[in-house]
């Protein structure tokens, strides 16, 4: 061996034994106590690269899910609507309700949602004429601020009492909210032809929402074409007898239909108390999220409760949910009754 290839050889044979111990130590399992990671973590880590050849450079991070956050009815009219507007003009409101009101107490849950959707029971107008057979509801235009701060990013307005003051103050309130940015679906339901799903796109995720209120028959037909066009259904319905704990035959059958013809889920309000969740074949029908802000509905307990529910997707479908009860306190304000979780 010559003197001049020498160092190279032992060059060779120090760089083999490195790869060696290398190895060895890449094989050798996590000492004890080292612990193991949680449910959640081990959802958000990237899968195990496939062995090459060639050493990967880098690993991209799993994307996290998409979060939705549905709340039932929502009517900032009455004495709730009286406090906001006081707020705003600085007179004076009872202890208790202060700046962030009705949502102070749940804001900072539903501002983590990537949308939050909530039923807009209340008229924004003031013109019509009210209705002589019940109770009308009209919301003053602090109430859409209000829902902006907290977070609210949607609301249907396939219901009822946004016919308060007849068509001039529907459409009344279908401009409000475009003036003021806060966005809205469920309006076709009152109009002739069939509805097309309100579309967002989030981190890759297309998602659909179709809205109704008491259809005579399941729109199976639009369904399927909504589900076409979107990686993820859901429909938020106005649906069922007000008062009554437990979904009517005609919702169970209504909900199921929906999920055949090709909803992901299916979220309802109107009862005005909390119902009950289903899973049918795979798919969530939550039928009732009650009251999460209604004025003088304090009288009865059961009118008190409500709900966020929480709904995480992925590519194509539904990974989990969650149901964060609410209760109303002597102001119309909602407020955990538990302290949430993050898991689902």
């Amino acid at each position: 061996m010559s003197v001049r290839a020498q160092p190279l050889s032992r060059r060779l044979v120090a760089c083999a034994a490195s790869l060696l111990v290398a190895a060895a130590c890449a094989e050798r399992p996590a000492p004890p106590g080292s612990g193991s990671p949680s449910a959640s973590a081990a959802r958000a880590a990237a899968p195990a690269p496939i062995p090459s050849a060639r050493p990967a450079t880098a690993t991209a991070p799993a994307e996290r899910p998409v979060l939705l956050a549905f709340v039932g009815d929502l009517s900032l009219g009455l004495h709730v609507g009286l406090y906001l507007e006081r707020l705003a003009r600085g007179g004076e409101v009872p202890p208790g309700v202060e700046p962030g009101y009705p949502f102070g107490a749940v804001a900072q849950r539903l501002r983590r949602a990537d949308l939050a959707i909530g039923n807009l029971e209340c008229a924004l107008t003031s013109r019509g004429a009210p209705p002589s057979d019940r109770q009308p509801l009209r919301c003053p235009i602090e109430a859409v601020a209000a829902l902006q701060a907290t977070g609210f990013d949607l609301v249907s307005v396939a219901n009822n009492h946004v016919n308060d003051f007849g068509r001039a103050g529907f459409i009344d309130t279908l401009r409000q909210l475009e003036k003021q940015g806060l966005a809205y679906f469920g309006h076709a339901v009152f109009f002739v032809g069939p509805q097309s799903p309100w579309i967002r796109e989030i981190r890759g995720v297309r998602l659909g929402l179709l809205a109704y209120y008491d259809p005579p028959r399941p729109p199976v037909d639009e369904v399927r074409r909504a589900r076409a066009q979107v990686d993820v259904l859901g429909v938020f319905n106005h649906w069922g007898s007000e008062g009554l704990a437990e979904p009517t035959v005609g919702q169970r059958e209504l909900g199921r239909a929906l999920c055949d013809a090709g909803a992901d889920f299916v979220v309802g309000t109107h009862a005005h108390v909390l119902q009950p969740i289903e899973l049918y074949r795979g798919k969530l029908i939550a039928y009732g999220l009650g009251n999460f802000v209604f004025s003088g509905m304090g009288q009865r307990e059961a009118t008190r409760g409500g709900a966020v529910l929480e709904i995480e997707l992925g590519r194509g479908t539904v990974l989990g949910h969650q149901l964060l009860r609410t209760r109303l306190d002597e102001h119309g304000a909602p407020h955990f009754v538990e302290q949430p979780g993050a898991e689902r």
